[in-house]
């Protein structure tokens, strides 16, 4: 992602398709949710990947979304 950054791409383009390209191992939705938190707290354009992470789940609020969790109603 931080090569797409330097070159002038946005986060809210480039975090679906770069996420992808990262997990070549399979990591569950548990396990993506913990490296957004993590790098949402520790990483310069983290508060920006929040944002958008949590807005593909249409939350607006604090923390980052547990994409594990799931509603049944």
């Amino acid at each position: 992602m931080e090569s797409r950054i330097a070159s002038g791409d946005k986060i809210i383009n480039i975090a679906d398709s770069t996420s992808r390209e990262a997990d070549t191992e399979g990591i569950t939705g548990f396990m993506y949710g913990c490296a957004v938190n993590a790098l949402s707290q520790l990483w310069e354009y983290g508060e920006e990947l929040r944002e958008w992470h949590n807005k593909e789940y249409n939350y607006e609020g604090d923390g980052v979304v547990n994409p594990a969790i799931l509603t049944i109603g």
